[in-house]
């Protein structure tokens, strides 16, 4: 009898440790030669291949936008291998602190027990005004 696959757990996971700032946790959760597309016009957008550049050169770079940055998910739609998360970052800019909730989808691949790849959509132009300290 063969074995069902859990493609969704580790998608799900990452937004948990996300919420608790669990680097190491994060980074054993991502496959080392992920491929992680985050949008351009986002903070530090572009694509990262492999887990040393999404956690030594994306993330640490990124994060400086923001004070406090929570991405909270409103549905999960499995597909899969693949996970769809419609969801919504929440936070503080750090040089305005101006407060943000901007909508996101993100289409992650895993193979059950890591994630292999992120493609991240959002209004990036929504995003770059609370950066800028323009409230909605």
């Amino acid at each position: 009898m063969s074995e069902t696959v859990d493609y969704q757990a580790p998608a799900l996971r990452w937004y948990e440790l996300m919420a608790v700032h669990d680097w190491q946790g994060l980074r054993a959760l991502t496959h080392p030669d992920i491929d992680f597309i985050v949008a351009e016009g986002f903070p530090n957008g572009g694509h990262y291949l492999g887990a040393d550049a999404v956690f030594d050169d994306y993330f640490p770079t990124a994060s400086t936008a923001w004070e406090r940055l929570v991405p909270v998910t409103d549905q999960v739609i499995p597909a899969g291998e693949h996970t769809i998360v419609l969801g919504r970052y929440v936070g503080v800019t750090r040089e305005t602190q101006t407060p943000f909730d901007v909508a996101f989808a993100h289409v992650w691949r895993s193979d059950g027990a890591q994630l292999t790849e992120l493609k991240q959509f959002i209004d990036t132009a929504i995003f770059r005004d609370r950066v800028a300290g323009i409230a909605a």
